[in-house]
């Protein structure tokens, strides 16, 4: 989707170098324009799902206001200059629990055909997402009619929307790849994932600590565990788990990959880069992304015990996306992350479905 906006919306060159890009204002001012609009449909969304399920409306628009601006102030400022893709999925994963919530309330096929088509979009942002649509778009219309009948019309409607944004793009990547697939990446994410893990009990500890906020790791990993910075830098007994150390910088710069420290740049350049030099000696053509996905695969199901384990400081990672500025931006965290993980949770305990739908999507990703 990003790859669109340039081409189409900010008129860019396809070949375009990314320092002759940042150097260009004028460029940099059209980027800024394209996200400018998705950050007004984010905005837009957030008010909309507001009045959608509050009542008196002084609360639905008193609470869209304080979601909005903590949006802008933590969120948004950080990503209307970048070619990021997540304040476009953030606006579509909006669009797609409004969508939700409206087809619940209306059991209306046009509006599971919007979802559909919303929650496609989303999946050409987010390309785990097409993991997560084997799951959900099944689920969608299950939750919308509670379970009734009308779900079949729902579902059909629904797939159609996906599928007329979805198909067209992957049947082109078949046409032009010889693979049926949203995007290239996969391999290399999944690489990364099993070098994780490698981390011992000692890093798997020190995980915690590692991606922890600025508060929580001097108030109590440094202040009462006994941890320190020094571990994660380069020589550490935690350097593994840091994917910004300057002798890996300067390792990768200069071929040394078997010094290469971390789990993050092991997986993400140094394996990709050792299979390729290994096939182009013996004139192999090769899909790198496919032949890494493969390798990752039978990585993971040989320790398909630690790399459940593994997920936990690694979703501890996740927990925290809001910039490491403050005890404020610690605390919204915290409660901006619990009330999502514990919104479908609550939903089906009190039978409110348009909670399960606003949040299904967001936890799914999070969780997968």
């Amino acid at each position: 989707v990003t790859a669109l906006h340039l081409k189409w919306f900010v008129g860019l060159p396809e070949d375009i170098n990314y320092a002759d890009l940042v150097a260009d204002t004028s460029i940099l001012r059209r980027i800024m324009a394209v996200n400018f609009a998705w950050m007004l449909g984010l905005f837009v969304s957030i008010w909309v799902l507001c009045l959608c399920i509050l009542r008196p409306f002084w609360i639905a628009n008193s609470a869209a206001a304080i979601v909005i601006f903590l949006s802008f102030e933590y969120f948004v400022l950080n990503e209307l200059n970048s070619l990021n893709t997540e304040l476009p999925a953030a606006c579509l994963l909006v669009i797609t629990g409004l969508a939700l919530v409206i087809t619940e309330k209306t059991i209306g096929p046009g509006w599971a055909w919007l979802t559909g088509f919303a929650f496609g979009t989303l999946v050409l942002t987010k390309a785990s997402g097409a993991y997560l649509a084997l799951i959900l778009l099944p689920l969608f219309p299950l939750l919308a009619t509670k379970l009734s009948i009308k779900a079949i019309r729902l579902g059909l409607s629904l797939a159609l929307g996906f599928a007329m944004v979805v198909l067209p793009w992957t049947a082109r990547n078949h046409i032009e790849f010889g693979q049926f697939v949203i995007a290239e990446g996969g391999g290399r994410v999944l690489l990364v994932r099993s070098e994780f893990n490698k981390m011992s009990s000692t890093e798997f500890k020190g995980a915690f600590y590692a991606y922890a906020p600025t508060l929580l790791r001097k108030q109590l990993f440094e202040s009462h565990l006994g941890f320190s910075q020094e571990q994660l830098d380069c020589g550490g007994n935690l350097e593994s788990l840091n994917r910004n150390l300057l002798c890996d910088q300067s390792n990768l710069a200069n071929g040394h990959y078997e010094h290469v420290r971390s789990f993050y740049q092991r997986g993400k350049r140094v394996i990709p880069r050792r299979i390729k030099a290994e096939r182009n000696k013996s004139g192999e053509s090769l899909w790198v992304d496919k032949m890494g996905r493969s390798m990752a695969i039978d990585r993971i199901r040989a320790n398909p015990l630690k790399h459940l384990l593994v997920s936990l400081p690694l979703g501890w990672r996740g927990f925290w996306p809001f910039p490491d500025r403050d005890g404020l931006s610690f605390s919204i965290n915290i409660l901006a992350m619990l009330s999502l993980l514990i919104m479908p949770v609550m939903g089906l305990i009190k039978q409110r479905y348009d909670w399960v739908l606003i949040s299904i999507t967001g936890v799914a990703f999070f969780l997968f």
